[in-house]
């Protein structure tokens, strides 16, 4: 009986998969065609048993500044290697040419043991929105054609609680 218990319990709680968004940084760069980019390092958590198959075709991106959403564009980024003129040891901390980008053919199933971790790029918005963000916001349709909306308020709490040796360096 205790184990019936427990079992239902097992399955109620693992029944759709649970994501977090987890994004540590985030760096500007220019491009010749579509002029100041923004690169987030994005990690998706999945904290269930259940795996989650996302569509990355389906992916929005919103930037907020000033406490305002604002609509960006994702950017598909071909190359695996970027000209970057960042200082070695902050392209090493923030995985630049470790990390690939995010695009549709990215392996798309999230699960408890494999976590995502991508950069995006985002453009399509004036300068100031690009150059200091507060924070993102993504939404993405899984193969079940449910909606996740996963959202970092604020960049700099995250740096300051997860990552507070790098953050007291690049003060």
């Amino acid at each position: 009986m205790i184990g019936g218990c427990i079992s239902i319990c097992e399955i109620w709680t693992n029944r759709k998969p649970k994501l977090k968004l987890f994004a540590p940084f985030y760096w500007h760069g220019q491009n010749t065609k579509t002029g100041l980019v923004l690169s987030i390092l994005l990690r998706i958590s999945n904290s269930t048993k259940k795996s989650a198959f996302l569509y990355f075709e389906t992916i929005s991106v919103e930037i907020k500044k000033n406490n305002i959403w604002t609509k960006g564009q994702v950017l598909t980024v071909m190359s695996d290697t970027i000209a970057c003129d960042l200082p070695i040891e902050y392209q090493a901390i923030y995985g630049i040419n470790k990390v690939a980008y995010l695009n549709s053919f990215t392996d798309a199933v999230i699960e408890r043991n494999n976590p995502l971790t991508r950069y995006i790029a985002i453009g399509g918005l004036d300068k100031e929105c690009l150059l200091n963000p507060e924070g993102v916001r993504i939404t993405v349709e899984d193969c079940y054609h449910k909606v996740y909306t996963l959202s970092v308020d604020s960049f700099v709490k995250q740096k300051n609680k997860h990552f507070r040796n790098i953050a007291m360096e690049m003060k």
